[in-house]
């Protein structure tokens, strides 16, 4: 479990994640994403300058932030699928977060 909060550890996880849901082969989805939002929150507790983005349904797809995992070339979010993150000092967008539109 310690390893699971170790960056790139986190980070080959959410990869692996990403491209299981664009895939759509993965009947454990779920499970991969619970054990990822458990890590990722103990993450947080090692790294704070980190934060997941604020993303909401309803909101507009925009892909410089979103990456879109539906047909719809845009639109507005119907389903937030993976959350990506940000770091808080910069802004910067460290992945983004997998929704359909």
């Amino acid at each position: 479990m310690v390893c699971g909060v170790q960056e790139k550890n986190i980070n080959s996880l959410w990869e692996y994640i990403r491209v299981e849901i664009i895939e759509d082969k993965n009947s454990d989805i779920d499970k991969l994403i619970e054990i990822f939002n458990f890590l990722f929150a103990n993450y947080l507790k090692a790294y704070p300058i980190y934060q997941l983005q604020d993303i909401k349904i309803g909101d507009e797809f925009k892909t410089e932030i979103h990456i879109n995992t539906s047909s719809n070339p845009s639109g507005y979010i119907k389903e937030i699928q993976l959350n990506g993150w940000i770091n808080n000092k910069t802004k910067d967008i460290v992945k983004k977060s997998l929704v359909k539109v």
